[in-house]
């Protein structure tokens, strides 16, 4: 079962991807397994790729950081739209992590400049 956006009314998938009631389209569960499908894909080339990378583990610790922020902004984004999502909502599921692994080196030199680098791990840096 889903439900409509537009008019709140639960739907069987099955039978259509348009509401009855109001004749808005329902996002498939399909498209979403699709879209986290090929999210899968793209965090684990991206994870692979920065392993290898011989640069002390620098670049997969951004990655790392990117993966994160992308699984809490799906976390919102599911709580907020959960019945819902929209095109930009999938656009958003697939690709995403790929902007986020660029700007998380940027991100990170605000942070080092609020926290300052040091060479302590983890969270005994802010102490």
């Amino acid at each position: 079962m889903a439900v409509c956006a537009a008019c709140d009314s639960e739907q069987e998938i099955a039978t259509s991807k348009f509401c009855s009631k109001c004749g808005a389209e329902i996002p498939a569960v399909d498209s979403l397994r699709s879209a986290f499908k090929t999210a899968f894909y793209v965090h684990a080339t991206l994870f692979v790729l920065t392993a290898l990378m011989l640069d002390g583990g620098r670049s997969h610790q951004f990655c790392l950081i990117a993966m994160i922020g992308y699984w809490l902004a799906v976390l919102l984004l599911f709580m907020r739209r959960r019945k819902a999502p929209t095109r930009s909502d999938f656009l958003f599921i697939r690709y995403s992590v790929v902007p986020l692994w660029i700007a998380a080196p940027y991100i990170a030199e605000i942070v080092y400049r609020y926290i300052g680098e040091s060479t302590r791990p983890g969270i005994e840096r802010f102490f």
